[in-house]
Formats: structure tokens, sequence, C-alpha cells
């Protein structure tokens, strides 16, 4: 004879999260399943309860929650206006909910309110030039070298164009805490000539000591300085490709420095690099600087000139929350 004939057969998988969804090696089982084990073995993370097939992708997370191997902004459910979750200020000036899905986004949700975000200066170079069409003229730029303006901006017509042989875009003498609030963000685009680099940014005359320059981008690091000490946030801004275009966002809120690249912050605040990430020093000098973008400011070779090009560049005089750069890498 044979032993338990008669009886239903189930094959199930172990459901570690208690999600519903269950993965790895089949079981033979002469029961319907209960907690702790499936009849679908199709979940793509069996230690997280919120990833399972059929799951809301968070658009902004990294990860591919539904399990259909495509994740945030590229998955089809993802929209223009994000996850539900994301509040944009209006034309009005008021906060408003971009509801999911797409087709309950109004014109207003996508329309950023810059004022509300605190925007001090903007260098699209639309008009042709370095001017800064946001803020007061004393920010307009000032193409050094062989800088210049060039058709093929990111999202617009033009953009800034350097060599990488001594030419940049500097902004005119003022004192550091009038460039820089207590709290900013800097946020811009670069394409870099090169197959990889990193955007160099700093002040001018800082010779080769890093606590002389309040605020700077070069290959050994992304510092902030105050003309007596300075902070390191890490050794170098992570480098680009030169197969599209890329965001950094720099930002000062307050407690931390934070870096953010497309959108994603980078820094994990967990002190592990053995770079402080919480706030030092703030960026300040005693006497007026030139802020430059396409060399880290620092004499010889610490110079560091960018070949590539830059566009759509905002400086913010407050530290925007993680949410208001996604809202940004998403929108523009």
């Amino acid at each position: 004879g044979q032993i338990d004939e008669g009886m239903t057969q189930y094959t199930i998988y172990r459901d570690a999260d208690l999600d519903g969804y269950g993965a790895g090696a089949s079981q033979i089982s002469c029961s319907l399943p209960g907690p702790g084990y499936s009849s679908s073995n199709t979940d793509c993370d069996d230690t997280d309860d919120a990833v399972y097939p059929g799951a809301t992708e968070d658009c902004f997370d990294g990860i591919d929650n539904n399990c259909d191997d495509i994740f945030d902004m590229n998955d089809p459910s993802c929209t223009y206006c994000g996850d539900g979750t994301v509040q944009r200020p209006n034309s009005s000036g008021v906060n408003e909910v971009c509801d999911y899905p797409v087709s309950s986004c109004s014109a207003d949700c996508t329309a950023i309110n810059w004022t509300l975000l605190s925007l001090k200066s903007y260098w699209g170079f639309n008009s042709g030039n370095a001017n800064d069409s946001w803020g007061p003229t004393y920010d307009n730029g000032i193409l050094e070298g062989d800088a210049s303006i060039v058709t093929g901006g990111r999202n617009s017509a033009y953009a800034l164009s350097l060599d990488g042989l001594g030419d940049d875009m500097a902004l005119p003498l003022q004192y550091v805490t009038d460039l820089l609030a207590p709290q900013f963000t800097l946020n811009l685009w670069v394409r870099p000539s090169i197959a990889l680099d990193r955007p160099t940014f700093g002040f001018k005359d800082s010779s080769q000591w890093n606590y002389a320059n309040p605020f700077s981008s070069y290959d050994s690091g992304l510092n902030f300085a105050n003309g007596s000490n300075y902070q390191r946030l890490q050794p170098g801004l992570t480098e680009s490709s030169s197969s599209s275009w890329t965001m950094y966002t720099i930002v000062d809120d307050g407690t931390y420095y934070r870096f953010y690249l497309n959108g994603t912050e980078v820094i994990d605040h967990t002190f592990e690099d053995g770079y402080p990430d919480l706030i030092e020093y703030n960026p300040s000098h005693a006497n007026t600087r030139q802020f430059v973008f396409g060399q880290s400011g620092f004499s010889n070779l610490l110079a560091q000139w960018y070949n590539g090009r830059y566009d759509e560049i905002r400086l913010f005089n407050r530290g925007l929350t993680a949410q208001e750069i996604r809202m940004l890498y998403q929108s523009y």
C-alpha cells in the first residue's frame, strides 16, 4: 500500500517576514499553509514585509518594493508628482499634496515655488550669459579664461562650458557670509567631458590650506572652514559620468552637512568613514572672498580645474529637506 494515500499535498515556502509571500526551497505539506508559510515563492526580499509582489512602489527609496525588477521612478506605477507624499508649494504659496496617481496631480503641483524654497541665486545661462537671473546683480558670474556659454544645456538651450585648462566662472568679491547663509543648499547639474570627474568649486586665493577655503570641492575632499579650522565631509564628491547629466546637492541644515547625488543622500551619518558630518565649523572668513565654479580655489596642483559643463546652479538660503531635493531631481 501507500502511505497517506488520498491526502491532498500542498507545495509551500517559508514566509520569514510574514507578508504572505514566501521564498527559497519548497516543502510539501498535507494542509494549507499557516502564518510563516505561503503557497507563493515570488517574494524578492523575504526579510522585509514591505517588499512583495503587488506592494506599493516607493518611488525614491532605491528598492524594488513590488518585485517587478523595476525600482523607483522607473517603475510604471510611479508618477511625475511622486509617491503620494511629496508636497510642493503651489502658485498661491500653499503646500499642495500631490495625490497618487498622476490623474489627480494638478498643474500647481508641478510648478515649484522658488520663493518658498528660499532660492537666493540662480545661474541657468538661458540668456546666453552668466548672470544671476534670480538674485541681486552682485551675484552675476564672471567668465574667466576660456570659459564660455554654449548650446547644449541639460533642459535648456545653454550651459557653462569649461575646458579644465585654467577657466572658471567667478562671483564678485564679497564676504563669505553674504554669499552663504547660516544654513544653505547648493544644487547644480554637471556633465564632465572626460569619462569620470567630480565638480570643483571654492573660494579663490586659499593658497594650499584647507582652513583658508571656507567651502570647497576637489579630489581630496568636500570641505567647510572658518579661517582657522576646517572639517571634511568626505574624501571627494562622488565622480559622475560623461554619458549623462548628474545632479549634486550639498546641504547645511543647521545640524548636519549632507550630500545628495541625483536626489539620493550619500552620507549616512554613521561616522564609519571617519569624517564627521555633524556641523563643527560654518563657512566664514574675515576678509571678502571670490567664489568660483570650475576650480577649487586652491593654488598650484590643488586648483584642479573642471573639464565639462555646469547648468542650473541654484543657491538656497536654507537647508532643503530630503523630500524637497527629490522633488528638484524629479522635476528639473
